[in-house]
């Protein structure tokens, strides 16, 4: 059979998936109202950005490169409606991947106003990492995705900041 024909056991895998795919997206939601209630999305000058903290209760979700982009569209464009003047900034979220091994994720999303190309970050990113000599992984489908170290996100931004690449 089909992986996609109306057989029992199919149907409840594709039931599990609809499950967890609601799930995440009230997880996306909730994080967005989380962090425009508390405050927790910054302008640098150059470009916005906010964290997921570690212990937040979906974080799970947050650690995969597409739903971490997901939400972080998702935010920005919530975001903006108070904060119009930010619009044609570009918006870097990040995650913690695995606390145990103190990695998070980097994800940078282009401008509201402009069709800005992805390469642009994985050219700052790529850059401002060599600029610190923060341990940081590009073998993300997506170079607008990074793996670093928990410890080197702080230099890292700050870098990001002074390079005003975008």
């Amino acid at each position: 059979p089909s992986p996609l024909s109306p057989h029992r056991n199919n149907m409840s895998k594709v039931q599990a998936g609809l499950e967890i795919a609601k799930q995440q997206q009230t997880a996306i939601v909730a994080q967005v109202r989380n962090f425009i209630d508390t405050h927790q999305v910054v302008c640098t000058g150059p470009f916005i950005y906010a964290y997921v903290e570690e212990g937040t209760p979906s974080v799970k979700y947050f650690s995969k490169p597409m739903t971490l982009c997901k939400l972080a569209r998702f935010l920005r464009e919530s975001w903006i409606i108070s904060n119009k003047r930010a619009k044609d900034l570009p918006f870097i979220l990040s995650a913690p991947l695995n606390v145990s091994e103190g990695t998070c994720l980097i994800a940078g999303i282009p401008p509201h106003s402009e069709d800005t190309h992805r390469s642009e970050f994985t050219r700052a990113f790529q850059h401002a990492a060599d600029r610190i000599q923060a341990r940081a992984n590009f073998n993300h489908f997506d170079g607008s995705v990074i793996e670093m170290k928990m410890e080197d996100r702080g230099k890292f931004f700050d870098a990001l900041t002074a390079l005003s690449a975008f």
